[in-house]
């Protein structure tokens, strides 16, 4: 089945959950029930990371130890990480915690409603 925007209506809810009324299928479905083909052709943006901190989905910030954990700003960083402890991390370049964005699609893993992505 071939979803697209207009066989989709965003409904709004009191508690902030996210429902939409499919007219394919005729049904009301919450964002949590969605396959990856439906958000991409709902056009849900997709993320690389989640923020260790603030749970906030990002495609740039902080990448510590090779993915051992993750941040999206320095405001989040140095709640677990000292300015020093990053700069010893980062070794003018040679370490493996820095700073980086993700572009390629191949390095995304979060749809902007939290889900993980499938694919």
């Amino acid at each position: 089945m071939i979803y697209d925007a207009t066989n989709w209506v965003h409904l709004d809810d009191d508690d902030n959950t996210e429902w939409y009324y499919d007219k394919v299928n005729k049904k009301v479905i919450s964002t949590s029930n969605l396959n990856d083909e439906q958000r991409e052709f709902m056009g849900m943006k997709k993320f690389a990371r989640k923020c260790e901190v603030c749970e906030k989905l990002f495609n740039e910030g902080y990448c510590i130890d090779s993915g051992e954990s993750y941040y999206c700003s320095q405001k989040c960083l140095n709640k677990e990480i000292t300015d020093k402890e990053f700069l010893e991390m980062f070794d003018e370049g040679k370490g493996d915690s820095y700073w980086t964005s993700w572009e390629d699609e191949d390095e995304f893993s979060f749809w902007e409603d939290g889900s993980e992505i499938d694919e």
